[in-house]
């Protein structure tokens, strides 16, 4: 049976994780860490269906880190009470 791909399971990890995702949104490429094994070569991939939700796919070939984080949009505010 094949090991399970690593996931990101806690608040502190999302956390990480979402370091590395403004980081690689700021234009740094191939010096992301991993939010798990805190490795170099985080591979981000942005498959986002805007404007409600932003979607990231992180991948790290060192800890086999394969993961897809959905971050909600702000909520929009409107003119209408």
């Amino acid at each position: 049976m094949a090991a399970q791909p690593n996931r990101i399971r806690s608040r502190e990890l999302a956390k990480a994780a979402m370091v590395s995702i403004r980081a690689w949104q700021g234009g740094e490429r191939g010096k992301l860490a991993c939010p798990i094994c805190r490795q170099n070569g985080l591979q981000v991939l942005d498959k986002s269906a805007r404007p409600h939700t932003a979607w990231f796919i992180l991948a790290c070939p060192s800890c086999e880190l394969d993961e897809a984080l959905a971050i909600a949009s702000s909520a929009h505010s409107s003119d209408h009470d």
